[in-house]
């Protein structure tokens, strides 16, 4: 775990009130089912960070997907490349692997993708079915 920078290299609505934010920073290799935590603001308000599942964390490069249900992440939202963002992490135990010649079945719904979606992209087989309310609100969906 450690504390690092994260400077935002995009920050994209994939889906309605969905964004894919992409930061350049150096945290230690992370496993499907980690978390970290961003602080979005350095002020006062909002003061706590909040947690997001990473959907990505390689060469430098970590992946979050989030959906604005407050104050943080609409601020959050409003970043655009070249500011930066407190995160703090790897955090968490992960998923553990299917056991060898089990087809993997992948469930997952909004913001609960990311984490489903890198042990998918990890293992590379299996079923995926998700949930959402209208086609428009399955982030991803050609990634998936």
């Amino acid at each position: 775990m450690r504390d690092v920078s994260g400077t935002v290299l995009t920050n994209q609505e994939v889906a309605r009130d969905t964004f894919l934010l992409c930061l350049e920073c150096d945290l230690p290799p992370s496993v499907p089912g980690q978390f970290v935590m961003v602080r979005v603001y350095s002020g006062q308000e909002p003061f706590l960070r909040r947690p997001f599942a990473i959907l990505k964390n390689q060469n430098h490069t970590l992946e979050l997907l989030y959906k604005i249900k407050g104050k943080g992440t609409a601020l959050l939202s409003q970043k655009r490349a070249g500011e930066t963002v407190a995160v703090l992490g790897p955090l968490g135990s992960g998923f553990s692997a299917p056991a060898e010649h089990e087809t993997a079945l992948y469930i997952a719904g909004g913001t609960g993708l990311p984490p489903v979606l890198s042990l998918a992209e990890d293992l590379g087989e299996g079923i995926m079915i998700l949930g959402a309310q209208t086609r428009d609100d399955i982030p991803l969906l050609t990634r998936i």
